[in-house]
């Protein structure tokens, strides 16, 4: 049987044919699918800044490229365009060259950001909006400073502060007539800018003349406040005593005996020894001048030593140390000491030689010193410890301490532990290693002090509380160590303490700092100016001086601007008529030269008892003739000391205070 092949062949090849043409149409199928989610070129559009609140905001059209056909289109948080037909949010399509743009609803707040966001076959890009920013208000609430009055002429007085409020963007500030800072920073003149909450304080320079008045005018945006400043009555400005601070209740040997030094003897008749040991209430003149070798101890108060009456020109030199009798009891010590005019110089060696002050009035209450000009201790040139108070140390010169190798200290004035009630101003410290001054209890006046040539200069160095005002001080760097000049260290974890600190002045070109500060936190940033953080700058936001008027006795302290203190300190600070000493000190701060421990074999006026001539004393009262004639006193009658010439003042009173302006050579400059 003859089988025919040709038809089951011709069927396969059909049938294989025919499943080729399917798998073909099945590859185009997939490469259509393929190009729907392929992906395009990178794209962006631009944000759109300051728009409108809830509005549609539509971004720049953009055209979309690197695809071949067609590409998946869906977007988030907003609609799209596609050649600027309709927007839409459903899932879409786009082609190559193809323009897009977005849209979305901006937010209902000011100043809130939204987006919305396209994806294009796995390529996103977003169009971000924001929304424009609240109406701008730089123009704040009216605002006044607190006019100032009863100021001290060429000092500078510091308004209140004020609160700026009503703006919400920043607002430009400047001032005309004075200066201005902001919160806590440095007062400047220049324009600056402010914000709501800030908180503006204002400084003016006061008039040179009593009764004048001076503004300065603060503007903020449009809106302007003036404050006002102005100096006092004269009569009102220079104290009814020549003494200032917290002694107002120390009389010394006010309505006692009149006792003559008639001879430089360390003690027996006639000498200051035995004049100062004299019962009840004694003031001490002299009849010699000249230098005592030897000790003074004060053995009971109500005292005066008057310097200023010694004749000749080469004043009083006390060759040795002055001590009051030490009384470990602050309640049983004694007190109302006045010293004047007098140089206390101790040697070395007359008392330890590893330990020793020149003055020392420890546990002793209500002292003055007034233009003492003390030197050459090895501890401290005047000593106020355990307890002692009510004291004022005013136009004195306190000068090169001496050092030994083995107690090194060179200090200045301490007041110690549970002190206080203390005014330390006017006053020249030279040469003082540390302590110019340390008080560790307030409250204290710290005022118009010129420093030189010291390392740690106004200090605390004991447990320290309480308020203190630290106020036109001229701190000048010298040669032999590098200026600190506030180094605040209470010793103690927890003190109470409050400053108000102003118009301080450093004169520092090494370090380098010149010029003034108030709060140290701030200006003085290239000092280590305090010892531990217990002092922080918040203790010195006091906008005012600390009012000490309710202390007892307080006699407010006449404040210089801290330029003209150091004209007046150099010019009238210390004993009268001035020796080596004090001129060489002086000298080396004009100059900038000296060293510690620098004097140590001072010409110290050995033996002198010249008089003045035509300075007769007939009654031997210790007012000189002449000065009775002027005060319609006889000058016969030794009992009209105690007569009450003018201002509730004593006769005698009156005249060591012009004998006093005498000897300094009537210079008007330190008697204003």
């Amino acid at each position: 049987m003859r089988i025919n092949f040709k038809q089951p062949i011709i069927i396969l090849f059909l049938v294989s044919f025919l499943c080729a043409c399917s798998k073909d149409d099945e590859v185009s199928k997939d490469e259509d699918s393929s190009s729907i989610v392929q992906k395009p070129d990178s794209f962006s559009f631009t944000a759109r800044n300051d728009q409108p609140r809830n509005t549609l905001i539509s971004s720049e059209n953009i055209t979309i490229s690197g695809i071949t056909s067609k590409a998946e289109v869906n977007v988030e948080n907003g609609e799209y365009s596609i050649n600027q037909a309709a927007f839409t949010k459903d899932k879409g399509f786009i082609e190559n060259g193809d323009t897009l743009a977005l849209r979305v609803l901006s937010p209902s707040n000011y100043s809130e950001k939204t987006s919305a966001t396209i994806d294009i076959g796995g390529v996103q890009a977003s169009f971000e909006v924001t929304t424009e920013d609240k109406l701008q208000d730089s123009v704040p609430e009216p605002f006044r400073f607190n006019s100032a009055t009863e100021q001290t002429p060429s000092s500078q007085t510091t308004s209140n502060s004020i609160t700026v409020t009503g703006i919400n963007t920043a607002a430009p500030i400047r001032i005309v007539g004075g200066e201005y800072k902001v919160n806590g920073g440095a007062f400047v003149s220049t324009k600056g800018t402010v914000n709501n909450g800030d908180k503006v304080k204002v400084r003016i320079q006061n008039s040179a003349v009593f009764n004048s008045t001076v503004a300065a005018t603060l503007f903020i945006g449009d809106v302007s406040a003036d404050f006002r400043s102005t100096t006092g009555d004269k009569e009102k400005q220079v104290a009814s005593l020549p003494f200032q601070g917290f002694v107002g209740n120390t009389t010394g040997g006010a309505g006692g005996q009149v006792i003559k030094v008639t001879n430089l003897n360390a003690s027996g008749p006639g000498s200051l020894q035995d004049a100062i040991d004299q019962p009840g209430a004694r003031i001490v003149v002299f009849d010699v001048s000249g230098v005592i070798d030897g000790d003074i101890t004060i053995n009971h108060g109500d005292l005066t030593i008057a310097g200023q009456t010694a004749p000749g020109t080469e004043g009083v030199t006390l060759h040795g140390h002055m001590y009051t009798r030490y009384i470990r009891d602050p309640d049983n010590s004694f007190g109302n000491i006045i010293v004047q005019h007098i140089r206390v110089r101790p040697p070395l060696g007359r008392k330890s030689q590893q330990d020793h002050d020149a003055i020392q009035f420890s546990s002793n209450n209500h002292i003055i010193l007034d233009h003492v000009s003390v030197s050459h201790a090895s501890d401290e040139n005047i000593d106020f410890y355990t307890g002692a108070k009510n004291i004022t140390v005013q136009w004195s010169v306190i000068s090169f301490p001496r050092e030994t190798p083995t107690h090194q200290k060179g200090n200045g004035l301490l007041n110690g532990p549970d002190g206080g009630l203390i005014a330390v101003h006017h006053n020249l410290f030279a040469h003082n290693r540390r302590r110019a001054p340390a008080i560790a209890y307030g409250p204290a006046d710290i005022r118009n002090n010129v420093i030189y040539n010291s390392k740690e200069a106004t200090v605390h160095h004991n447990p320290a509380d309480g308020e203190f005002n630290i106020i036109g001080n001229y701190y000048i760097d010298g040669p032999s160590e590098t200026l600190l000049p506030i180094w605040l260290d209470p010793e103690n974890s927890n003190p109470q303490l409050s400053y108000y600190s102003f118009d301080n002045y450093v004169d520092d070109p090494n370090k380098p700092y010149t010029g003034t500060f108030s709060n140290p936190f701030l200006e003085l940033t290239n000092y280590n100016f305090y010892l531990k953080g217990v002092v922080t700058a918040d203790m010195f936001d006091n906008e005012q001086p600390i009012d000490f008027s309710k202390k007892a006795g307080y006699q407010p302290i006449t404040t210089d601007s801290s330029t003209t203190a150091y004209q007046r300190v150099l010019k009238c600070a210390g004993a009268f008529p001035r020796d080596a000493i004090d001129t060489k000190a002086i000298n080396d701060v004009m100059d900038r030269t000296g060293k510690y421990n620098g004097n140590k074999d001072p010409d110290l006026f050995w033996g002198s008892t010249s008089r003045d001539i035509n300075t007769e004393d007939s009654d031997n009262d210790g007012m000189l003739n002449a000065f009775e004639q002027e005060n319609g006193l006889a000058p016969n009658n030794p009992n009209d000391i105690h007569t009450i010439l003018r201002g509730g003042r004593s006769a005698i009173e009156i005249f060591l205070e012009q004998r006093a302006v005498q000897i300094m050579g009537d210079a008007e400059e330190c008697f204003e």
